[in-house]
């Protein structure tokens, strides 16, 4: 087991950087995002391409 430790490429800054407010998850979101979670390999693969498909056919705002 490896126990190097690489610093990180680049600075970070130093003051406070604005970040966009988040939004709160539904239950159904965190369930999803558990199980996606739990997947490996191919099977995460087909979870995005489900997810693209189903992005693709909502409609525009």
């Amino acid at each position: 087991m490896k126990t190097e430790v690489l610093e990180a490429v680049g600075d970070q800054p130093g003051g406070r950087v604005a970040q966009p407010m988040m939004d709160s998850m539904t239950p159904e979101e965190w369930l999803v995002l558990r199980f996606y979670r739990q997947l490996e390999g191919p099977e995460r693969l087909m979870m995005i391409r489900m997810m693209e498909a189903l992005v693709m056919r909502l409609p525009a705002d």
